[in-house]
């Protein structure tokens, strides 16, 4: 019954024997739903889903970057936030990596 009201409503060619036994309907390969669906689809790059990424190599920091992490803090212990503002202000700004660095603090941190 619910199917037959769906099929008035959006005005589907089911025959009624399909639309009562709830049977599988595929339009014919020219029907208007099958010329919409393979357009689009095709507008959308074909079948299979695929992603491409295209973004530009980056050259990782020198050794210059790190020194002052692998020569020690003399007498004085650093925390682990500390260290990491750090390392996340020399990142942000180097010329080459700076501009794909995005700093992202989470809530957690804030209180």
């Amino acid at each position: 019954k619910h199917l037959i009201e769906f099929r008035n409503r959006f005005g589907l060619t089911v025959p009624d024997e399909a639309a009562s036994k709830a049977a599988f309907y595929m339009p014919a390969e020219g029907a208007e739903e099958i010329k919409y669906l393979k357009q689009h689809r095709e507008a959308l790059g074909g079948y299979l889903p695929i992603r491409t990424v295209k973004c530009p190599s980056l050259k990782a920091p020198g050794d210059d970057f790190v020194k002052p992490y692998t020569t020690g803090s003399a007498d004085k212990k650093p925390s682990t936030t500390g260290v990491f503002v750090d390392l996340l202000a020399r990142l942000l700004r180097d010329p080459e990596l700076g501009k794909w660095v995005v700093p992202i603090v989470p809530d957690e941190a804030r209180t």
